[in-house]
């Protein structure tokens, strides 16, 4: 599958470079991180109400910084920069084990290090996130990853029809060809998950051995914050989304 590339979905001036979003997180270990109201908003029509970029951190693992704002992990969203470097840096760990790697990879014909990443590099928090790491984050949780680069080139690392009702699913922006924001809802008038959609979030925090997994599917859906940022496939954005991409395919046919 290729990468994704560069999101311009939103109608807004350009992205800061890497070496900007890197600039931005020079900050003291007290500092507050933006909140999502300093989100970028996003105003393309297929977004049919308030969604945002939300801030990451450029440091090499923010394809995983990502995630963990969008599912609120180890309250993620209230933690200072360095809390929110330790934060993903468990994360990234606790998905990518070494056994399921290579169940990961043999299962698919490649060897480590020939054709694909070790394992070493592939926990390694300041290595870039390619196209091995995020099908095998989208594999290990059992989710699904939708990039956005612009509404005529977008990333799923599963086929639309294999995506089920209550599949958890992930929005990322890829910008400037370097880094990652998870895009998510914002408002109050957000509509709460089903139980079936809770006990597939809860699921997701059990692969990554997170523990009190009822405690970390409570505050990825808590309504504090106004913050949503696991979807499924009844949100109209994803219908949105999916139409566009079966539109795409149809035409590239």
């Amino acid at each position: 599958m290729a990468e994704p590339h560069t999101s311009s979905i939103s109608q807004s001036p350009p992205r800061p470079t890497y070496a900007q979003v890197t600039a931005r997180q020079s900050v003291a270990a007290d500092s507050s991180m933006p909140t999502p109201r300093q989100g970028q908003v996003l105003k393309h029509s297929i977004f049919s109400a308030a969604f945002i970029r939300c801030f990451s951190i450029g440091d090499g693992n923010c394809f995983i910084h990502s995630l963990a704002y969008a599912l609120n992990y180890r309250n993620y969203r209230v933690a200072d920069s360095h809390t929110r470097k330790d934060i993903a840096v468990q994360l990234r760990a606790g998905i990518i084990t070494e056994e399921a790697w290579q169940t990961f990879l043999t299962d698919r014909g490649y060897t480590e290090g020939e054709g694909a990443p070790t394992y070493a590099d592939a926990v390694d928090y300041r290595s870039h996130v390619g196209d091995f790491v995020y099908n095998f984050v989208a594999y290990r949780l059992g989710i699904v990853i939708v990039a956005l680069k612009s509404t005529d080139n977008i990333f799923c690392t599963r086929d639309i029809a294999d995506i089920g009702p209550n599949d958890p699913i992930f929005m990322l922006a890829w910008i400037n060809d370097n880094h990652y924001e998870a895009i998510c809802r914002f408002g109050t008038d957000i509509e709460p998950p089903t139980e079936e959609e809770r006990t597939a979030v809860r699921a997701v925090f059990e692969k990554v051995n997170a523990g009190e997994e009822d405690e970390h599917t409570e505050r990825c859906f808590s309504d504090t914050d106004n913050v949503r940022g696991v979807f499924f496939h009844r949100w109209k954005v994803m219908q949105n989304i999916f139409k566009i991409m079966a539109e795409t395919r149809s035409r590239s046919n």
